[in-house]
């Protein structure tokens, strides 16, 4: 089923629920929608970087280990390393770069701390049934510490938590427009109050990754 009709049988059935029911179910469906976007479009690609992560961490210490022997070989013999341990090395260091460039190209197909400050910025156009209550971001989380230790690229998480106050149905246009938008964004945390009938506020809070430590702000 895709979203409209899916959306469609849910308006179906909101129209039967009272209140209280119609609250839970807003959220639940909104929930689903997301989180499935975020698995099918995002979370392939973040194993793929995980896996590409692990090997830089294995060439690295397999180049290191090289060139220490390397070292130790030219010390002892007092000439050049062995055609062999160079031509070892070598190998690792371009599989090292090969693996860099990779992972460089998958967290380029993932939405940057640039690109999300310009999603936030078209997010909050044009929305005159909504008030924006606040717009927060916390500090950016290393994926991997040990990496960022040694200085070595890593991946940042990037969170931005959003609030609005209006409507019902201003919400839900609100939370279909920010499904369109971009399925790299991905969706953490939502909550949902309702403020003073008929009005509610709603809270999402959406991550994104980045080779990049700095957000650039809204």
């Amino acid at each position: 089923m895709n979203f409209k009709a899916a959306w469609a049988a849910f308006e179906a059935r909101f129209d039967t629920l009272n209140q209280r029911e119609r609250v839970f179910a807003f959220v639940t469906a909104a929930v689903l929608v997301v989180f499935g976007g975020w698995q099918f479009a995002v979370a392939p690609a973040l194993q793929q970087i995980d896996r590409d992560r692990t090997e830089i961490t294995s060439l690295t210490g397999e180049t290191d280990a090289l060139q220490l022997r390397l070292s130790e070989a030219q010390e002892e013999l007092g000439k050049s390393p062995t055609a062999t341990l160079q031509a070892q090395r070598h190998q690792r260091k371009a599989r090292l770069d090969r693996t860099q460039q990779r992972l460089e190209a998958l967290a380029a197909n993932l939405i940057s701390p640039e690109g999300m400050v310009a999603l936030l910025r078209q997010m909050l156009k044009g929305k005159d049934g909504l008030t924006l209550v606040s717009v927060t971001h916390a500090p950016a989380e290393a994926e991997n510490l040990a990496d960022a230790a040694k200085g070595q690229p890593g991946l940042y998480r990037h969170r931005v938590t959003l609030t609005v106050r209006g409507a019902y149905f201003d919400l839900v246009a609100y939370l279909q427009a920010l499904e369109a938008l971009d399925s790299r964004l991905g969706w953490n945390a939502m909550r949902y109050k309702v403020a003073q009938w008929p009005e509610g506020e709603l809270q999402v809070e959406l991550v994104t990754l980045s080779l990049s430590e700095e957000w650039l702000g809204v």
